[in-house]
């Protein structure tokens, strides 16, 4: 299922898996009104933000797999451009 949303990219955090320290994660967090949303980051949905500077004002397209887990991966982003009316 897609999701499609405007949000403020807050930038990205990286960590280490307790059970792995050697082993390296990213997340990218997302504001959407007062909500947050953080996702887990792999190469492909990493280099779709290289460009974007934090708290700008962006539109994404999120994958979202919905069963025993929910996985939440980002697939697009644009620039925001507000609809002239």
């Amino acid at each position: 299922m897609k999701m499609k949303g405007t949000f403020v990219y807050l930038g990205t955090e990286t960590f280490t898996s307790q059970k792995q320290p050697d082993k390296v994660f990213k997340n990218a967090c997302f504001l959407q009104g007062t909500d947050t949303l953080k996702v887990f980051l792999n190469e492909e949905s990493e280099v779709l933000l290289a460009k974007i500077q934090n708290m700008e004002t962006i539109d994404c397209v999120f994958d979202l797999k919905i069963g025993q887990k929910t996985y939440v991966s980002l697939t697009a982003v644009e620039k925001f451009q507000p609809k002239v009316v």
